[in-house]
């Protein structure tokens, strides 16, 4: 927009105007960095863990947010996850699609990818590993 010649706050106003359309969330594996961080406390945490539940955050207003939980292992929960984001939603623009996550193993990372073929129709897709792996 600044090679187009618009002004620092015409970009600003369309960033604003494009920041209400994102759709964020993510699927957390366990929940020990929340309980680290003093988000859940440790009995959430380890009944969390010990059932297998992975909750879904949806960011919407500004605000982060639980809207539902997954049960099993985190591949299942990821394709699940998929379905539910994308299946049927006729309000999506369809323009692009931001894949972003940690360090996954193969089959999470490919269960996420079947689902988005299944259920979304993107024209672009971005993908990438957010951190790498500590050593």
């Amino acid at each position: 927009m600044a090679k187009e010649g618009k002004t620092a706050r015409e970009i600003a106003t369309a960033c604003e105007e494009l920041a209400e359309r994102v759709d964020a969330s993510f699927v957390i594996d366990n929940l020990e960095f929340l309980y680290k961080g003093g988000r859940c406390s440790a009995l959430a945490a380890l009944g969390a863990n010990l059932l297998q539940l992975k909750p879904c955050i949806v960011v919407k207003n500004g605000k982060m947010g639980v809207v539902k939980k997954y049960r099993g292992n985190y591949a299942k929960c990821l394709s699940n996850y998929v379905k539910d984001r994308l299946d049927g939603r006729e309000d999506l623009t369809g323009e692009l699609l931001f894949l972003t996550y940690t360090t996954v193993s193969d089959d999470c990372r490919q269960a996420v990818l079947d689902g988005i073929n299944q259920y979304g129709h993107f024209e672009e897709m971005v993908e990438g590993c957010s951190l790498q792996r500590w050593r």
